[in-house]
């Protein structure tokens, strides 16, 4: 009776331990391709588009002030500066990484935008170059700034900003499904130790139990038998 219950809770206590093992692979495989995805795609979708957003903040500055610069040699350096400081590098960087459809959207639109954008520059750029010394060429330098340069700029900061937010709540989502994984795993593992100890403590009692049935059986067998003689 003892042998048939024991062998019973001992092909559960494996198929239990079989269970909950799969189950930890499972989560720990699962948290690892989710931490290679936080790290290899929404990490470094962070950090480009937030290189991106620099260089253009820095270009920007530097292009605002060309029209308040009278010495000929130091806009013409500036200009080459700003040129040197392109985003090209970046955004094609930032082309290669996968996207989601809401992404690859809104890349799409800022590439579009930015060239827009590069197209008004060179113009801005020329206008400078083209127009005589003095005060009318600064007047109409800020002029087209404002009214063509600036609202081109706006739009692909839009852009270039709702990228940012998409990889952000990317990776805080990624982060927040890999801490569930790891929580579920640590309930996973809890539950196997308390079954354990439970199977090994009722095993235990049980034969226990079996050893004194056995050893009763054995002393009424052995007074039986002395009774006899």
């Amino acid at each position: 009776m003892y042998c048939k219950e024991i062998t019973t809770i001992s092909s559960f206590a494996f198929v239990l331990f079989i269970a909950i093992d799969a189950g930890n692979c499972f989560l720990v495989n699962l948290t690892h391709r989710q931490s290679n995805l936080l790290v290899t795609h929404t990490v470094s979708g962070l950090s480009l588009v937030s290189q991106g957003i620099e260089r253009m903040q820095t270009n920007w500055r530097e292009t605002c002030r060309l029209p308040d610069i009278s010495a000929e040699n130091e806009r013409q350096e500036t200009i080459r500066k700003i040129s040197e400081n392109s985003t090209a590098g970046i955004w094609d960087s930032y082309k290669q990484k996968p996207k989601v459809v809401e992404e690859a959207s809104v890349f799409d639109d800022l590439v579009q935008i930015r060239h827009e954008f590069l197209v008004l520059r060179e113009q801005y750029f020329q206008l400078l170059d083209t127009q005589p010394q003095g005060q009318n060429r600064s007047d109409l330098a800020k002029m087209f700034l404002l009214e063509k340069l600036l609202p081109a700029y706006e739009s692909y900061c839009v852009r270039a900003f709702e990228l940012l937010r998409i990889n952000l709540n990317s990776s805080l989502e990624l982060s927040q499904d890999i801490g569930h994984e790891m929580l579920f795993a640590q309930y996973l593992t809890v539950c196997s130790i308390i079954s354990t100890l439970i199977l090994c403590g009722y095993v235990g009692f049980q034969l226990n139990i079996g050893a004194f049935a056995a050893r009763d059986a054995f002393q009424k067998h052995h007074i039986s038998q002395k009774q006899n003689e």
